[in-house]
């Protein structure tokens, strides 16, 4: 059982208020060799009833500040939590944009000949940094398990970024072993995968993707000119006027 420490600092106050009076008033009366008048005891209830009211206004005083601890807990709270789901509508696209670095490092080594030819030309995607630093604010926002599976992603980022380093260059050299190529596709794979995990965490596992209604779904189509008598269409149509994924869509 936990103790408050609020509560145990007054406690520790009205022991040592009992404790104080005992010593000051009623144990020099106790052991008095004079007889104890009237003014004695008054004197002694004056000390005890004051002794009270200075506890009464310690307790007064702690229940304020624990009132005001706790608005400034919650106000903080709907503040992160209000930054969080602001951090949910950008992550992914950012997300996005290192999944298409990740990919686009897969397809370029693998296109790579073996073995690797003097000449050979490597162009390798480049680091979409502006995504990387708005992952690194939005991270901040987060709570700790996504915030932790963001962060090793970006760490593990930076790590196969890094090893492939100069590779342009050697892979012109012809200076690139299969084995460092495999080695980097593996990396690559690792990335992208990484990444796909982290949608789930950046969006929230009980996430729900939102879908349009059949009307807007049919005005989308017209307006952008696609056909809407094609058979695969219209079976779409069909399953939103029937009443399927009326709970506003899906979980991905």
């Amino acid at each position: 059982m936990r103790i408050d420490p609020g509560a145990g600092a007054i406690g520790l106050l009205l022991l040592a208020t009992a404790l104080a009076v005992l010593l000051t008033t009623a144990v020099p009366i106790t052991v008095s060799k004079d007889a104890v008048e009237l003014k004695d005891w008054l004197g002694f209830a004056g000390n005890v009833l004051g002794a009270g009211v200075t506890l009464l206004a310690a307790v007064i005083a702690w229940h304020a500040v624990q009132r005001q601890i706790d608005a400034q807990f919650r106000t903080a709270e709907q503040e992160r939590l209000r930054k969080e789901f602001a951090a949910r509508g950008v992550i992914p696209l950012s997300l996005s944009a290192l999944n298409r670095y990740a990919s686009d490092c897969l397809r370029a080594l693998e296109k790579l000949p073996r073995p690797v030819l003097v000449g050979t030309k490597l162009e390798l995607p480049p680091l979409p940094r502006q995504d990387v630093q708005e992952l690194r604010d939005a991270i901040e926002s987060m709570e700790a398990t996504a915030a932790r599976q963001l962060v090793e992603t970006l760490h593990f980022l930076q790590i196969q970024y890094a090893r492939l380093h100069d590779f342009e260059q050697r892979a012109y050299d012809g200076s690139l072993t299969d084995h460092e190529v495999q080695r980097r596709i593996i990396d690559a794979a690792d990335l992208y995968a990484f990444i796909d995990r982290a949608f789930i965490y950046a969006r929230g596992r009980d996430f729900i993707s939102p879908q349009s209604t059949r009307e807007e779904l049919e005005s989308a189509m017209l307006m952008n000119g696609v056909a809407d008598g094609q058979e695969w269409i219209q079976a779409e149509l069909d399953r939103r006027r029937s009443g399927a994924g009326q709970d506003g869509g899906s979980k991905l």
